[in-house]
């Protein structure tokens, strides 16, 4: 008898373990998510490599950083998954922030092994200077789909390890100062948009792109491409080369130059056009137009971030842009 007591208070201690386990699934404010040790720090590197105590979003009581998990405090910029267990978004200086960036990428960035949008640019902010290199552990970010480090003055070169990247579908690091070859894209099978205009150091030549069938938007111009244009990408649907030194003849469009392109070696081709290109390319791309939004979802006008398409080209304006009486 005793014997089948103690088997009976057995089975209802596993029931009732059984049921603790499937209720703290269910409510999660039974058990408490927390990140991995290594990307809160990575985060609190970021804090402080990048100017953090003078942001103006995320040292206030809301979204304040440093306090307690990233997750579960909201700290501003830092977006989790589902379960509040790893950083999958990491973007602080949002449209109307504040948040300058001011310093360098600290190498514990490759701690966050779930990252997939990393979004560190001044181009929301029109102030502070993010510099220094992209750091080696930056290729660790086996999950990355997204990075923006547009207008900044960011130098070296882009780490070759970044080829790994093949899930990458965005990425954005225009009006830089990156120099050396461009690393190898042909992995990127899931590429959509890449922006690197204006850094003007940077080398090498685009056939790694003419494979890449999933190519929306291609912007590379005034930088030291060299080399054939591959004639594939004249059916990229946004394709930006002009100011770099192809060889000639280029490839057409129909009447148009391909990727408004320009070359070293043919009169023909590039009479006017190259010192034209390279004498007003400043006031050219002050006054370029918006360039047109691919995006998933057409209702989707939120600014880049949580849930955000990270293949559309660059981030929407916060509100529609303001039009005149007819409509312009």
């Amino acid at each position: 008898m005793d014997e089948h007591r103690g088997w009976s208070l057995i089975k209802r201690t596993r029931l009732l373990t059984t049921i603790l386990v499937l209720l703290g699934q269910q409510s999660p404010g039974l058990t408490r998510a927390a990140v991995p040790p290594s990307e809160r720090q990575a985060l609190v590197d970021v804090f402080e490599s990048m100017g953090g105590r003078k942001w103006r979003n995320g040292t206030g009581a809301a979204g304040r950083w440093l306090v307690g998990d990233p997750c579960e405090n909201g700290w501003y910029g830092v977006t989790c998954n589902a379960n509040d267990t790893h950083v999958v978004e990491l973007y602080p200086s949002q449209v109307g922030s504040g948040n300058a960036l001011n310093g360098e990428i600290p190498p514990s960035i490759g701690n966050l092994s779930q990252l997939q949008h990393l979004v560190l640019s001044n181009a929301f902010t029109h102030s502070g200077e993010l510099r220094g290199t992209i750091p080696p552990s930056f290729a660790q970010l086996k999950e990355l789909r997204c990075v923006y480090f547009s207008h900044s003055r960011l130098s070296g070169s882009i780490p070759p390890a970044v080829s790994q990247l093949t899930k990458l579908q965005g990425v954005f690091m225009r009006d830089n100062l990156f120099r050396g070859a461009l690393p190898d894209v042909s992995r990127w099978s899931d590429l959509r948009s890449v922006d690197l205009d204006s850094n003007k150091a940077l080398t090498g030549e685009l056939t790694g792109f003419a494979k890449l069938r999933k190519l929306v938007v291609l912007v590379v111009h005034n930088m030291g491409l060299s080399g054939a244009l591959p004639a594939s990408l004249c059916q990229v649907f946004e394709c930006d080369a002009h100011g770099n030194g192809f060889q000639c003849p280029l490839p057409h469009n129909g009447s148009k130059r391909c990727c408004a392109a320009t070359c070293t070696n043919s009169s023909i081709e590039s009479s006017g056009s190259r010192s034209n290109s390279s004498s007003s390319s400043s006031s050219r791309d002050a006054k370029r137009p918006a360039r047109r939004m691919l995006q998933a979802d057409p209702g989707d006008t939120r600014p880049y971030g949580p849930g955000y398409s990270c293949h559309c080209h660059t981030p929407p304006p916060r509100k529609p842009p303001m039009r005149n009486a007819d409509g312009q």
